[in-house]
């Protein structure tokens, strides 16, 4: 199925999430492994998605006039709709989690430009081009993303006030929840969350004792992840009908060279979760391919 837009060719899979009421407070878990502790090198990179139970998902190709196409997931309905995740053709992916630890109302309050995502997928094609934009980082309202391309992963923590701290890596692993971890930023934490905390000791230890070089799959099995119950685990079901619960896992490899794999599962109450795997090869962000899926 095709869909035109100005500005933008969206392409087929849409993947629909219906989801019913609104819940507590919303979180995200990301995390991935660079170099040679990926299997055949390069970097994985997965962000669970959680939130209130109130919103749709899909799955859009986008082609942008001037700018990188990209595969973008998408959020409609609820509070904070838009672009979550991507991936573009250049083989630069971005993912973001919310600055929980920061309360809402203070956060809304802080200017700052929108679109960062957006903008990193469209104008850029590798971490080390992504993170030369400090005049998108400096003006960001308080996020966390994580960045990688063929060869690195990055973790941007923006702060109020127009901090903001970088963490590379090309080997090895990096994470993030929903609370500030750079020391230099870790009085912006004025409530870290008992699910952020606990979430954030298990990716650690979990990618820790991980066996190395670790491939996709690996990573996948850590998302699905339930030791801590249906509100604290990496995969979280949500203790009440409302609560907030993961709603999604988007994950890349993307190896030194060829192309590279783009994985997503979703999680509709009402329905058999859906999950499929695309080649991100050349014909994917043309839009001549028809994104075909192998669903599971």
């Amino acid at each position: 199925m095709l869909r035109r837009r100005p500005q933008a060719l969206v392409a087929g899979l849409l993947l629909l999430v219906g989801l019913a009421a609104a819940g507590p407070a919303v979180a995200c878990t990301l995390f991935g492994l660079a170099g040679p502790d990926a299997a055949g090198g390069g970097t994985l990179l997965v962000k669970n998605r959680d939130w209130r139970p109130d919103q749709t998902q899909r799955l859009e190709l986008v082609s942008p006039a001037g700018g990188t196409p990209y595969l973008g997931l998408i959020a409609t309905g609820g509070g904070a709709s838009g672009l979550k995740a991507g991936v573009n053709a250049a083989g630069l992916s971005v993912i973001s989690a919310t600055a929980s630890s920061i309360p809402r109302e203070e956060r809304k309050a802080e200017k700052g430009v929108g679109g960062i995502l957006r903008r990193l997928l469209t104008e850029c094609g590798s971490v080390e081009q992504a993170l030369a934009r400090r005049d998108l980082f400096a003006h960001a309202k308080p996020c966390f993303y994580m960045l990688a391309d063929r060869r690195e992963i990055a973790r941007v923590e923006t702060a109020p006030g127009g901090r903001f701290a970088v963490t590379r890596v090309s080997r090895g692993p990096l994470w993030q929840t929903n609370h500030y971890l750079e020391p230099s930023l870790a009085g912006f934490n004025r409530t870290i969350g008992v699910s952020s905390r606990i979430r954030a000791a298990r990716i650690e230890s979990l990618l820790d004792s991980l066996k190395k070089p670790a491939n996709l799959d690996a990573l996948l099995a850590l998302s699905r992840d339930r030791a801590d119950g249906p509100d604290n685990s990496l995969w979280r079901t949500g203790g009440t009908p409302a609560s907030t619960r993961t709603m999604a896992t988007f994950a890349v490899a993307m190896p030194p060279q060829g192309p590279g794999t783009l994985y997503l599962r979703t999680a509709d109450p009402d329905a058999p979760e859906r999950t499929f795997t695309l080649r991100l090869d050349a014909a994917v962000f043309t839009g001549k391919s028809a994104l075909a899926r192998s669903a599971k």
